[in-house]
């Protein structure tokens, strides 16, 4: 169910296998995203997403294959790519501010402009009242928008996003996801996110990739285009995984015959 895309190859993964020392890993992952693409990486807990992630910001060494941005196999790429960790991984002690020049300061962006560039984001991202603040001091929605930060002073390519709206209330999920429709219409920005919420997913990501075990090693069993229109992620997500459905004949018997039970008594 791999589909290849005529749209131009803007970030590629090809080729990239990955293996631990209990054989587990993924195998043969390859994708192309276009620019301005959303992209869902959709797959149960420990099928390989965080591992795929990990390769490509380099943290582990790939056994076999390669990356490539804009059709360049060197590192600098890392250079254009942000990423936006899980409610567990948030640097919860530093100051929002501090946080955000540690991170421009990486990717090599003068001190003046960060200094601008932060005022700047503090007020349209509504943290300008917060910028003393340490992430911990802060509510789960202002955390994610003080994480924001840290990534728009960097002006990225790609974003790539770990589970960003969970513990977020409806309005400051709504407000996070516009957010990101925002990056993508207005600067072409590309976003790769994995997401428990699929139907969170379903509204908005014009791309699906899933990712499947299969003997302990995690491989891409699905790579299309996604229009919410035509198409249903929960569908598609049951197809692949063959889940079984719940016995529900059997779970009203049981019921049905506990209240007649409680009746009789």
């Amino acid at each position: 169910m791999i589909n290849k895309k005529n749209k131009e190859t803007f970030f590629s993964v090809q080729n990239m296998s990955k293996s631990f020392k209990n054989n587990a890993g993924v195998e043969n992952i390859n994708f192309n995203i276009s620019q301005g693409d959303i992209v869902g990486l959709i797959g149960d807990n420990g099928v390989g997403k965080t591992t795929i992630i990990k390769l490509i910001f380099n943290q582990y060494k790939n056994d076999t294959g390669f990356i490539s941005f804009k059709g360049s196999k060197d590192l600098n790429y890392l250079k254009e790519i942000a990423f936006f960790p899980d409610q567990n991984n948030y640097p919860k002690h530093f100051n929002i501010v501090e946080f955000a020049n540690y991170c421009a300061n990486l990717k090599g962006i003068s001190r003046k402009e960060i200094k601008v560039k932060i005022d700047n984001l503090l007020k349209a991202l509504n943290l300008f009242n917060h910028k003393n603040n340490k992430f911990d001091e802060l509510s789960a929605g202002m955390q994610k928008r003080a994480l924001l930060l840290s990534i728009l002073v960097t002006n990225p390519k790609i974003i790539i996003l770990d589970e960003p709206t969970a513990n977020l209330d409806v309005q400051s999920r709504i407000e996070f996801i516009e957010v990101l429709l925002f990056l993508v219409k207005e600067f072409k920005t590309t976003i790769i996110i994995t997401s428990h919420i699929i139907d969170e997913l379903n509204d908005f990501i014009t791309r699906a990739i899933f990712i499947k075990k299969i003997k302990n090693k995690g491989h891409i069993v699905y790579d299309k285009d996604f229009d919410k229109n035509k198409q249903n992620l929960k569908e598609i997500y049951v197809s692949l995984t063959k889940q079984k459905s719940l016995n529900y004949t059997k779970i009203k018997k049981i019921l049905l015959k506990e209240i007649k039970n409680e009746n009789k008594s």
